[in-house]
């Protein structure tokens, strides 16, 4: 299965439960799941630099 990275609002996480968030990232070998703070369900519109800097992390582990 090739790898995975979400991310997930921290207020966005306070309605939606956590558990299937971290059920999908054990289920995907080497994926990520990354709490974006102060954010709801847009990371990369509200908190765009600590989106980028997650997912550039990431990529950066697949090279």
């Amino acid at each position: 299965m090739p790898p995975g990275h979400s991310m997930g609002g921290r207020v966005a996480l306070e309605v939606m439960p956590l558990v299937p968030h971290q059920e999908m990232q054990q289920a995907i070998a080497g994926s990520r799941f990354t709490i974006v703070p102060d954010c709801g369900h847009m990371s990369a519109v509200e908190q765009p630099e600590v989106a980028s800097r997650a997912l550039g992390g990431w990529l950066f582990t697949l090279v």
